[in-house]
């Protein structure tokens, strides 16, 4: 259980999402990767060892903490990275190769030699905490470098990246801001957005009773939802959000959904991007959607 708290907890870390406001498809895995910075670039192996500690069955998990540290010194390895020999000048002995720093099954744990044992797990720790600490500082660094600019109506006020433009689509059923992703070249066919959709509802409605009926919208549209409602927050408010497939005019894209009322008034945030690109918009959408504020 502990193994499973610690990769919760790396989880947290790299997507910035609470492991309660994260669903589990049907072969019953954790779906936390779409949330992953699309501006760092991560080690598959690393991510399978994140998956493995953090299966729903505990018959699949890691068995002890020296398993997962040989998975992951090899994926240092393989990443090329001198996290280990780091580590080892912390210590008083000469600079040792990789293979003496992983745990390996020949070490008797119970063995009394405090000075040893402690010098093991200190390394091991600074494993740890490297592999957690360095996917949240790409994430903080690059995220950062963008610039945003505010946007305020009577309704709303969010921040969005200054190069995306923005466009007005109020009509008699409902307004809505559309926020556009400019043109990454001149093969780009489709733009990524994020809508703000406001509208009222005829009678007051509750978040449970609307979540209902945006499921039902979402499936009539022919939509193939990924991940059903789970909750959030949107405008400092309880919201629900979904992850889905479906169709854009002749574009296959996938979408975020999150939704959230207040008394007669709905919110509604959804981003959208064609599925190969969804990750990687999708620090300026997650962005744009925690800055939300409701005003009215």
């Amino acid at each position: 259980s502990d193994l499973y708290a610690l990769g919760m907890t790396i989880i947290q870390a790299m997507t910035g999402k609470h492991p309660r406001h994260l669903a589990r498809d049907n072969n019953y895995q954790l779906m936390w990767r779409d949330f992953l910075p699309s501006t760092a670039s991560y080690e598959p192996n690393f991510l399978d060892i994140v998956d493995k500690m953090v299966e729903q069955k505990w018959q699949k998990r890691y068995k002890s903490a020296r398993s997962i540290l040989q998975d992951l010194e090899q994926t240092i390895v393989a990443m090329n990275t001198n996290i280990f020999a780091a580590a080892s000048t912390l210590t008083s002995e000469p600079a040792v190769s990789a293979d003496k720093l992983a745990l390996s099954s020949s070490v008797d744990l119970t063995e009394d030699n405090s000075k040893s044992r402690f010098s093991q797990w200190l390394l091991s720790g600074l494993g740890l905490t490297a592999a957690i600490a360095i996917p949240l500082w790409l994430y903080i660094s690059n995220s950062s470098q963008k610039n945003y600019v505010t946007y305020e109506n009577e309704y709303i006020k969010l921040d969005y990246p200054q190069d995306w433009s923005r466009d007005n689509t109020n009509n008699f059923l409902n307004k809505a801001i559309v926020f556009t992703s400019p043109k990454e070249n001149e093969s780009d066919q489709f733009q990524e957005r994020v809508a703000v959709i406001i509208e009222e509802s005829s009678t007051p409605i509750s978040l449970k009773q609307y979540s209902k009926r945006a499921v039902a919208q979402i499936e009539n549209l022919g939509n193939f939802i990924i991940s059903h409602p789970q909750p959030t927050t949107l405008g400092r408010s309880d919201a629900q959000y979904a992850v889905y497939k479906g169709m854009d005019r002749d574009k296959q894209v996938k979408r975020k959904e999150v939704w959230t009322v207040n008394y007669r008034q709905i919110y509604t945030v959804i981003y959208t991007a064609e599925p190969e690109k969804f990750n990687k918009f999708a620090v300026e959408a997650n962005k744009m959607i925690e800055s939300l504020e409701i005003t009215k």
